[in-house]
């Protein structure tokens, strides 16, 4: 999703268009795919972000406007990316979610989400 497609709301981060999720969905149905989950990243905005925005620490852990999302759309995977500054290195760590086992209508906003196990394979530096 392109960075027009998302909502500022004061304290709350980014929230997704609920257009753009259904805008999506039909586009995958129409080349016969299904969407199966999300990815999407969490800087270190609460360190370097100016003073105003600094009220909640981010992670690889979903947010509240995180379990929202994941509850509503009930996609089975959700890979969230944190990239932390360090000095001058980045840093990332991946955590990946399902959607809270509550019914979106049953305030699953506030639901924790299961983790969900995550391996990526990776090539090796050196081959013998």
């Amino acid at each position: 999703m392109s960075h027009e497609t998302h909502h500022s709301l004061e304290k709350d981060g980014w929230w997704m268009d609920s257009h753009d999720l259904l805008r999506a969905s039909r586009e995958a149905e129409a080349l016969g795919m299904d969407l199966l989950g999300s990815i999407h990243m969490h800087p270190d905005w609460h360190r370097l972000g100016p003073p105003s925005e600094r009220g909640q620490t981010l992670s690889e852990r979903p947010t509240p406007m995180d379990r929202h999302l994941f509850g509503r759309t009930g996609w089975p995977l959700n890979i969230i990316c944190y990239l932390e500054r360090r000095d001058d290195e980045f840093y990332h760590a991946l955590g990946a979610w399902a959607p809270p086992c509550q019914h979106p209508g049953e305030g699953s906003q506030g639901a924790e989400c299961p983790e969900v196990d995550l391996r990526i394979r990776t090539s090796p530096l050196m081959k013998a």
